[in-house]
């Protein structure tokens, strides 16, 4: 995929073929650091645009530029194997579970335990596709093979060896029954294995034992009397939920609603929730808007400039008042220039 996406973008003349046969949209390149766009990189191969993919590589392998006419038919044949169908309508399959997790991950606003909740729901329904495998790859394949017709190209099973160094020879007859046991089982649980070790309980756990120890020189009480704090502040909730009350949706609802007299201890231990960042995302996008900013032309920008150009382009929706900014600069005798209106 990298390849064809490099392949088209690197000459303006083939990215202006792919871009008049895929009705407008450019290949996205595969993000090396961003899981949104590296999903979105993913999705696009698959169904029609990979067939129009195809069809514009079979274009471009009759044009007279040798090097262009060689390079996208290996790049076809590669597309067009039976392994790349079923492996991309496998990977598309997937990748359309976990990118919505991927989104939600990358919000400005966002808690542990609402990303906890997303991380659970999304393993579950990974989990019930591992389970019910058969009847889900039976139709991904069908999809697969309604692609593989469009193409031209036979589903079979690729040739084996006595001895296999770069995969595994699975004893099947059936090429549904080899590719769901070669591909999909393969690719589920490799994603579902990958979330559990980056998303492991002991890094998602909201408390336990070991936090109460952690903080523990916040309050100078002990951790047992912590943790005694927590089953009251547990069995509040669960009263309430007895009592049909309404229940915070949003962290901040919760600190508001603890009270300080009675759990000092978990009213700080929320305050250090509701601060901690689930994710990398916002500090990735300073030093995204940093790129954008700080260009050759600015490089001799200095901090204080930098800063106000930051912040501006960072939180984009807080209104400004024209009026008071040239009132303000006006006041200002930090300038070399006479301001005049």
């Amino acid at each position: 995929m990298k390849k064809v996406v490099a392949f088209a973008n690197s000459s303006a003349k083939r990215h202006a073929v792919f871009k008049d046969v895929l009705g407008g949209k450019s290949l996205q390149s595969i993000c090396e650091t961003r899981w949104v766009e590296r999903h979105d990189g993913h999705l696009q191969f698959q169904g029609d645009t990979l067939v129009k993919i195809c069809d514009v590589l079979e274009h471009i392998a009759s044009w007279r530029d040798s090097k262009s006419a060689s390079d996208a038919q290996c790049l076809k044949y590669a597309l067009r194997s039976p392994e790349f169908i079923i492996t991309t309508t496998c990977l598309n399959d997937v990748l359309g579970t976990t990118v919505s997790l991927s989104r939600y991950l990358q919000t400005s606003s966002l808690d542990l335990k609402k990303a906890t909740d997303a991380l659970k729901d999304t393993m579950s329904v990974l989990e019930k596709k591992r389970q019910e495998v058969d009847p889900v790859f039976q139709q991904l394949f069908s999809e697969a093979q309604k692609i593989a017709e469009q193409m031209d190209v036979e589903l079979k099973i690729p040739r084996t060896a006595s001895r296999q160094r770069h995969r595994e020879n699975y004893p099947a007859e059936i090429v549904e029954e080899y590719f769901r046991r070669a591909v999909f089982i393969s690719l589920l649980d490799s994603v579902s294995s990958d979330l559990k070790d980056r998303l492991s309980p002991d890094v998602m756990g909201l408390f336990n034992l070991k936090v109460a120890k952690r903080y523990e020189g916040l309050w100078g009480v002990p951790a047992s009397t912590v943790v005694a704090e927590f089953t009251m502040w547990v069995a509040k909730w669960e009263r309430m939920v007895q009592d049909g009350l309404k229940i915070p949706d949003s962290l901040i609802e919760v600190i508001q609603a603890c009270d300080v007299d009675l759990y000092p201890c978990i009213q700080m231990l929320l305050k250090i929730l509701a601060t901690l960042p689930v994710s990398a995302a916002t500090a990735e996008r300073s030093f995204s808007t940093l790129r954008l900013l700080k260009t050759w032309l600015r490089s001799t920008m200095e901090e204080e400039r930098l800063t106000g150009l930051a912040l501006l382009h960072i939180h984009r929706q807080i209104q400004l008042d024209v009026d008071k900014i040239i009132t303000t600069f006006g006041k200002s005798s930090r300038r070399r220039a006479e301001f005049v209106i």
